[in-house]
């Protein structure tokens, strides 16, 4: 309970639900050992509903498992810590599976006991060649869902508003040629108030949110709950004596279908950069390389903050 209010992020109920079963189970019927975490002839608990990963937690800190100390307890869904959000293989020890859809890892272990005979990287030459004949049977109709979706994806109008959304959602559900998704935020972010003088600005897919104070020397643009650390990246600047503008861009598609004029006005002349959290993917045709966005290039990561904190790491001092 401790360390999922100290976070403010988590899921308290199921390690505070299966905590008597998981102390009968823990200290009368699983084999283990908490200094060879390793141990071949070990036991294996796997927590398959990942997000009640503060069980699991919990359980290798009382048994004394390496580095599940109290401190690890407090960094609890802390970017880099022992105790993030899913339970993670290879990153925590007595963590045997990484787990997070649910049931996913029943069946991984499963298949584990059960003894698969077949050498890594190997497949029975009977398997392989059903699978094969399956795949020769559905290459037409693969084909035709790859033309479909990449149509799809040309079209798809995604629209990440950071101010009031009611504008953002009156401009998805007018949509009536195209499919339009509307992304919002589960955190808690400040109203980046704008003086749109009654327009729907939003609905041109990108506008200036604040301009430069003087002749812009910087243009920082992004979308969603991004926008507020843009905000107070651009504050900053223009503090240091640096003038920025700040863009907000809801909808890629929308704002690709204005005029030129229009898109010039937005981005302007001076040097851009653009501020993701998660990929870079797309922001190179307005930043001109994705090495002017600071976004997530790895596969992924979970944290509390995981925004901020994964900015700070990428932004060059």
């Amino acid at each position: 309970m401790d360390a999922v209010e100290r976070a403010q992020s988590g899921h308290p109920g199921m390690p505070m639900g299966m905590a008597d079963v998981a102390t009968v189970l823990w200290t009368r019927f699983l084999k283990f050992d908490p200094t060879a975490p390793d141990w071949p002839d070990r036991d294996r608990f796997v927590l398959s509903p990942g997000h009640g990963s503060m069980l699991l937690y919990a359980l290798l800190h009382l048994t004394g498992f390496p580095g599940m100390d109290r401190d690890a307890l407090m960094r609890f869904r802390q970017l880099g810590a022992l105790t993030p959000r899913h339970p993670e293989y290879g990153h925590t020890p007595g963590v045997e599976t990484t787990t997070g859809p649910l049931g996913k890892d029943e069946v991984a272990r499963a298949r584990q006991k059960l003894g698969w005979s077949a050498e890594p990287f190997v497949m029975p030459r009977h398997i392989l060649s059903a699978w094969r004949a399956a795949g020769a049977r559905n290459r037409p109709r693969r084909c035709l869902w790859e033309r479909a979706l990449a149509q799809f994806r040309k079209t798809l109008c995604i629209t990440r508003p950071t101010i009031a959304t009611r504008k953002a959602s009156e401009n998805t559900l007018a949509e009536r040629e195209r499919p339009s998704v509307l992304v919002l935020s589960r955190q808690n972010l400040p109203t980046e108030r704008h003086d749109d003088g009654g327009q729907n600005l939003s609905a041109r897919g990108a506008y200036v949110l604040v301009e430069a104070r003087a002749a812009r020397q910087l243009t920082i643009l992004a979308s969603g709950s991004e926008v507020t650390i843009a905000r107070a990246a651009q504050q900053h600047l223009e503090q240091s004596g640096i003038p920025t503008a700040l863009v907000s861009i809801p909808c890629f598609a929308r704002f690709d279908a204005q005029d030129a004029a229009y898109r010039a006005a937005v981005l302007g002349n001076a040097p851009r950069l653009a501020i993701e959290a998660a990929s870079p993917y797309g922001w190179a045709r307005y930043v001109g390389s994705e090495d002017h966005v600071p976004g997530m290039k790895s596969f992924g990561a979970a944290a509390v903050a995981l925004g901020k904190t994964l900015l700070a790491r990428r932004v060059p001092r």
